[in-house]
């Protein structure tokens, strides 16, 4: 994974972008937290493919830190290869500037069984043997 900067933005939006190498399942899960101690928030989205699967607010005073982080959950979801799974962290608009959040996520791809494949392929050449053959 790989956090790049959005640098469209004047108010220092980032996010954390995984891209799917294989096919099969994915399992994430994960949670975020306020770093600092300025009076100040986040709003915070995790997205499957721009599909939102948990959204949120973290910042000063809610309790949310590297000891105690908000967790947003843990979501079993199909997956194609070239899919993204994104986390963004925005300023709150009723915060006047953004500040910094963490993010502990995790990705486990369990990728379509071999066996899925070698059956698949097995039962084609059958068909055409017997078409063939006949």
């Amino acid at each position: 994974m790989k956090g790049i900067p959005n640098r469209e933005t004047s108010y220092g939006e980032g996010y954390v972008a995984w891209t799917s190498p294989v096919a099969g399942v994915v399992r994430i899960s994960g949670n975020t937290w306020y770093l600092g101690g300025l009076v100040r928030s986040d709003d915070w989205t995790l997205s499957l493919n721009g599909t939102t699967l948990a959204s949120g607010t973290v910042g000063y005073g809610d309790g949310h830190t590297r000891d105690n982080p908000y967790t947003f959950g843990s979501f079993t979801e199909n997956i194609e290869v070239g899919d993204q799974i994104i986390f963004t962290a925005v300023r709150n608009p009723s915060s006047t500037y953004p500040y910094f959040l963490g993010v502990n996520l995790t990705i486990e791809a369990v990728p379509l069984p071999g066996a899925l494949w070698l059956l698949g392929s097995g039962l084609l050449g059958l068909g055409a043997w017997r078409r063939f053959r006949g």
